[in-house]
């Protein structure tokens, strides 16, 4: 969905979207976004318009999204993905808050316990790492994974593979 830095093919196919986004609003018209459940790739594509459009961050976004359609979960390598970006685009944070994002690799829902995805923690700092879990700790400069000792390997698995997916 949303590319690498250094991957500017891709890149430039979301930018293209982007610019027919803003094409068919300038003729006051409306685009229809979907894919197979509406869930995870036309939201995140979304998402990373109103991150590039706004200049929201992704939490906002993703917030703005979720209120239109309660079932948008954009999965964990969208999220990761989108975090870089927004990363790049704010290279300096825009408030004293954004300094350190902490999210918890987690189920989605006691019902789904497979279904792995990023929560964001209310209070990031290393007290809140948990050796049976992994973390992804977002900065202004850099994403990192944290892997506990005693973590499940499909937890790391999905950690690792959502930080490093294209």
């Amino acid at each position: 969905m949303v590319a690498r830095q250094s991957d500017r093919g891709r890149t430039s196919i979301l930018y293209d979207v982007f610019d027919y986004f803003e094409d068919v609003r300038e003729q006051g018209g409306k685009v229809f976004v979907h894919c197979c459940q509406g869930v995870s790739r036309s939201t995140s594509l979304v998402i990373a318009y109103l991150m590039w459009r706004e200049g929201q961050s992704f939490d906002d976004a993703f917030q703005y999204v979720e209120a239109a359609r309660g079932i948008a979960d954009p999965n964990m390598g969208f999220a990761c993905q989108l975090l870089q970006c927004q990363k790049r685009v704010y290279a300096f944070p825009l408030s004293p808050s954004s300094l350190l994002r902490m999210y918890r690799i987690a189920p989605h829902s006691p019902y789904d316990p497979l279904h792995l995805v990023p929560k964001m923690l209310n209070d990031p700092s290393p007290s809140a790492m948990d050796s049976r879990g992994a973390f992804i700790v977002h900065m202004p400069s850099a994403i990192y994974v944290w892997i506990g000792k005693n973590c499940e390997a499909i937890m790391e698995r999905d950690a690792r593979g959502s930080v490093l997916s294209d």
